[in-house]
């Protein structure tokens, strides 16, 4: 069987980390997104995987990252002008031979979801159980799919019953029908606009209206990276499957552990150095080259790439740590913090680093609101609620804090922007922008009163 994965569109929703990468180069788990998938699919018994990607630098990044894969066969489909899911989809008809999987790039989906989908009949559409933002869900009778709409936006309106997942289990008679897709998805509550696109539902909808659709619900989570919010909620599930999953230890020979540990150390790579007096507890694996220095506290799961450096006396927990980061002298981090992040000494961060984003010492995200309600985050201008009481901020790919800079809970910094030294950044900071500190002070005489 083929599997079919869509990820060429623009990602304007995962700002400020779509500017250089695809929904699917996002990492989880210390990988692409889209290795993650494709290493479950493998898992799953697929074989070969076409992959939808845009006709930029982000897609050309994706095809060298894979350039030289060959755990199951993968071709590259480019979409030069992202148009909607229908239009990435027909791009590849002339290759599916057969009833196929279909995923969109940006969800996070394990083996046995993967396996469940292969086995149902063709077609057939993963729905997730739970409510989850205004999204495309599914009118069920039974467990027949009747109707397509936007998710509703209050909890009166039953235009859907369940979202979709992203993850479908298509015949080849959908391939027909998308030539006549409407280039609008109209089917939305009152007052709210349609999707202005080639979007894959209103196909989906005539094929609903002559034959049978069956919907189904995965046996374990699927996490769609719609907002950076979703950056966070893959990491929780992707480390929680692999505490789950049984592993034998890989501590390579030359690797140095000077210290005792508690807990399940998954990989110690090559040349990498536990020193002594560093605390391991928990599930933790380590790339090669990476060094962690005295006093640091590593609290698992934690995984940390290649050529990192931790600390000293740093406190490290339920972190996703890419290649070449650097958490320096008393930094307490947890998140997730991709290729080459560099943050200096004193700093509290929770959220997630952009690659190459360099934090002034003393850096600080708040992560709690005063109130101790949810923390909510701004998406392409609007509000967006979140269940997380407790979360930090998010660091655009190559910005700049200054010392004792401040981020509120849930706020981003585009990429490429500085802030200025000393600031509490309150909003949402756009790409390519430089926060300035305006202050004022006043020079007066004074002598110490001799008494």
């Amino acid at each position: 069987m083929q599997a079919v994965i869509l990820d060429g569109g623009t990602a304007s929703r995962l700002f400020p980390f779509n500017e250089y990468r695809t929904k699917g180069m996002i990492p989880v788990g210390g990988k692409p997104l889209l290795k993650v998938l494709l290493e479950n699919l493998e898992e799953a018994g697929i074989k070969e995987a076409l992959i939808v990607v845009p006709g930029d630098n982000r897609g050309a990044g994706v095809r060298n990252y894979f350039k030289d894969y060959d755990r199951i066969k993968v071709e590259f489909i480019v979409q030069q002008n992202p148009g909607g899911t229908a239009e990435a989809l027909n791009l590849c008809s002339e290759k599916i031979s057969d009833d196929f999987l279909l995923l969109y790039g940006g969800i996070l989906v394990f083996p046995d979801s993967l396996e469940q989908m292969a086995q149902s009949p063709a077609p057939s559409i993963a729905l997730l159980r739970e409510r989850v933002g205004r999204r495309i869900g599914a009118k069920m009778d039974g467990d027949i799919i009747k109707s397509f709409a936007l998710h509703p936006r209050w909890e009166g309106e039953v235009a859907a019953d369940y979202p979709l997942a992203g993850l479908f289990h298509l015949s080849l008679d959908i391939l027909k029908r998308l030539d006549f897709n409407p280039g609008v998805f109209d089917r939305t509550p009152p007052g709210i606009p349609p999707l202005e696109e080639f979007e894959l539902s209103a196909t989906l909808q005539g094929m609903a209206e002559d034959m049978e659709v069956k919907g189904v619900f995965l046996p374990s989570v699927c996490i769609e990276l719609d907002n950076p919010v979703n950056i966070l909620d893959a990491r929780d599930a992707y480390m929680s499957w692999l505490v789950r999953k049984e592993q034998e230890p890989d501590i390579h020979p030359s690797a140095v552990i000077e210290t005792q540990y508690r807990g399940d150390l998954r990989r110690i790579g090559e040349g990498s150095v536990i020193e002594e007096g560093v605390r391991v507890n928990g599930m933790l694996s380590i790339g090669k080259n990476s060094k962690i220095l005295q006093g640091t506290y590593l609290l698992g799961p934690c995984i940390i790439g290649d050529n990192c450096v931790i600390g000293p006396y740093a406190y490290v927990y339920n972190a996703d740590i890419g290649d070449g980061v650097h958490l320096g002298h008393c930094t307490e981090f947890t998140g997730v913090a991709m290729e080459g992040a560099y943050c200096t000494h004193y700093s509290y961060v929770s959220g997630v680093l952009g690659r190459k984003c360099n934090l002034g010492a003393a850096t600080v995200c708040g992560t709690l609101r005063h109130d101790d309600r949810p923390v909510p985050v701004y998406v392409d201008g609007n509000r967006v609620e979140t269940s997380r009481r407790g979360m930090g901020a998010f660091f655009g790919d190559y910005c700049r804090t200054g010392v004792n800079t401040v981020v509120l809970p849930g706020r981003m910094i585009g990429p490429r922007s500085v802030v200025d030294a000393g600031i509490v950044v309150e909003k949402n900071v756009p790409a390519d922008k430089y926060l300035k500190l305006k202050q004022s002070s006043e020079l007066i005489d004074w002598k110490f009163p001799m008494v």
